[in-house]
Parts: C-alpha cells; sequence; structure tokens
C-alpha cells in the first residue's frame, strides 16, 4: 500500500489540496516521508508530505487564483445562510452580515483583479466581517434552534478564512516598490 501511495504523488507531481482551514489550494509536493504500513491496521499506511503552493502554474494564473479564492468565499457564506436557516432572528440577522461583507468583499477582489485599482476599505471590510463572525459563533454556539451549530461554526470560520485568502490572492498581485526614496524638496535642489 505504501508504493501505491508514493506512486500515485509521483504521477501526479501537482493538484488541488483541500486543506480544513486555508480551502482549496493549487499545490505541488514538496517531499514525502516513505509510506509505511501501519500494524494491526486493515488497508492502512501513513507518511508525511510536504506541499508548497503552485499559484504560479501558468495554467491558474493569478487572477483565476483571485477568482478561485472569491468563488469559497461566496460558496462558504453560502453555507452558512444555508445551515442557519432555522436559527433565532439573533443568528439570522448576523449571518445576513456575514453574507453582505462576503459579497462586497468578493465583487471588489474581482474588480481589483481584473485591473481595477485596489480598494483601500479592504482592511476594514474584512475587519467588520470578522467582528461579525467572531460575534455570528457567539450567538451560533448559544441559539438553540440552530440545530447544526458545529457545521454553522465551520462554515461561518471558513468564510472568514476564505475573506483571508482572497486578501492574500490580492496581494500577491499588486507591485511592489523596491527601496521607495523620498523625494528631495525643491529648497533643496536650488542650494
Amino acid at each position: 500500500m505504501g508504493d501505491e501511495i508514493t506512486g500515485t504523488f509521483k504521477k501526479n507531481p501537482k493538484g488541488l489540496l483541500v486543506h480544513p482551514v486555508h480551502g482549496k489550494k493549487r499545490v505541488g509536493w514538496q517531499e514525502m516521508t516513505p509510506a509505511v504500513e501501519v500494524p494491526g491496521a486493515v488497508n492502512a499506511a501513513t507518511c508525511s508530505v510536504a506541499f508548497i503552493e503552485d499559484n504560479l502554474d501558468p495554467a491558474a494564473g493569478q487572477p483565476q487564483a483571485v477568482s478561485g479564492q472569491t468563488q469559497a468565499l461566496t460558496d462558504w457564506s453560502s453555507v452558512l445562510d444555508d445551515v442557519t436557516s432555522g436559527s433565532s432572528t439573533q443568528v439570522r440577522t448576523l449571518v445576513a452580515s456575514i453574507v453582505l461583507q462576503s459579497a462586497t468583499i468578493a465583487a471588489a477582489a474581482l474588480t481589483v483583479a481584473q485591473g481595477g485599482i485596489p480598494n483601500v476599505a479592504m482592511g476594514p471590510m474584512l475587519a467588520a466581517l470578522k467582528s461579525d463572525v467572531q460575534d455570528g459563533l457567539d450567538a451560533i454556539s448559544a441559539d438553540p434552534a440552530t440545530t447544526n451549530a458545529a457545521t454553522a461554526r465551520t462554515a461561518a470560520l471558513q468564510t472568514y478564512a476564505a475573506a483571508l485568502a482572497v486578501d492574500a490572492a490580492l496581494t500577491g498581485l499588486l507591485p511592489v516598490l523596491a527601496n521607495p526614496q523620498p523625494m528631495s524638496s525643491s529648497s533643496e535642489s536650488d542650494q
């Protein structure tokens, strides 16, 4: 079984990794310890795999990375909306705010990815989303009407994680200023 796992990674060195906290990422495997069968277990092996992000893959492209991250953001906020449909008014109000903020962040990110000017309000939007997610987590935990509380909490956390991933993807699109030099004043140049 261990050889099958190793063989799979060698045949497919790059692909999509779905992480429970960070969401979907294009990755390539960097290194792997040999797979070892677990003693006493049936059809089980263990190994450690180190991955690196593969956002520079020409097939993926940075704008697609932003698009994928915004899609994850809207998907997770939609899941949150669905699983809290029978919740209290307090939870539904917070979830409505989270869904609206997620849509606003996604739209702003797509505008920037398509060549627009970076949105200076992204930081405050992320801070407002974080605050509502934190309040939402507390409200979900305290609400007996929320029947899928664990799923709702996971969806809320994934929504915020996806928003952070959108921001990180946008950061990768921005130009970097290397050693910016202060401009000299005209009075200095006249002397």
